[in-house]
């Protein structure tokens, strides 16, 4: 990572914290609906359980694999959220308690759209846009917003809610984003990187996840850091 990109994801980082602390004094956001288990435990080893999987898979995978895309990743994201699909289809659980209740959702778009108009602006995106894309571009946009929508499902949807009701909210947030970085490892290391190269990847994934869960917690919906991160990181990698 360049200087530049550095100080740019820096920047965005700091100024998504601060849009999001500011919308959260919303009164609407205090009175978002809360997910609430009755087994927090129970509920918190399923998403341990969940997440051995798709770590396994994510290894079994990209071992497979001589070269990654979007297709790859979109691939991976629409497997790995089959066993929490199945989780909640055989407990009987409502989608709203993997982050896709009705009550939140309006506010998980309100804060996803500012959030990515954030980015859009911060990566000097605007103009791009009003000159219009080229079909490859809208493509890849579409492909990042499938592959996050999947994966914000598992991570801060499922996961987040699930960790932080059974060891605290704090704990739970902490240990979510953690997982999301290990979640990665595989990606990372099917590229011919060693663990130690690959650990300032580990790093920024753990803070992108802390983020991401910080918005979640705010909005109270997945919407929202899906369709930041999709925004976000179309418009970094936009050529």
């Amino acid at each position: 990572m360049s200087r530049n990109d550095l100080i740019l994801l820096i920047a965005e980082t700091i100024g998504v914290i601060a849009v999001v602390m500011l919308l959260g004094l919303s009164p609407r956001v205090r009175a978002k609906r809360e997910v609430k288990f009755i087994y927090p435990r129970r509920e918190g080893l399923f998403a341990l359980a969940g997440f051995a999987v798709i770590l396994a898979l994510a290894v079994i995978y990209y071992a497979k694999l001589s070269h990654t895309g979007l297709q790859d990743d979109l691939i991976l994201a629409g497997l790995s959220a089959l066993p929490f699909v199945a989780f909640l289809l055989v407990r009987r659980q409502p989608m709203r308690s993997a982050g896709w209740g009705r009550a939140n959702l309006s506010l998980g778009l309100q804060f996803g759209l500012v959030l990515a108009i954030l980015a859009l602006f911060i990566y000097n995106r605007i103009g791009t846009i009003l000159g219009g894309l080229s079909g490859a571009q809208i493509g890849s946009l579409l492909y990042w917003l499938a592959i996050c929508l999947l994966e914000e499902s598992i991570f801060r949807g499922y996961m987040q809610p699930r960790l932080s009701a059974w060891l605290g909210g704090l704990p739970g947030w902490i240990l979510c984003a953690a997982m999301f970085a290990v979640w990665r490892l595989p990606l990372w290391l099917s590229a011919g990187g060693t663990f130690v190269s690959v650990l300032p990847n580990l790093g920024l994934a753990l803070i992108q996840g802390l983020v991401l869960g910080y918005i979640q917690r705010k909005s109270g919906s997945v919407l929202a850091p899906a369709l930041y991160r999709a925004v976000s990181t179309w418009a970094s990698l936009l050529g």
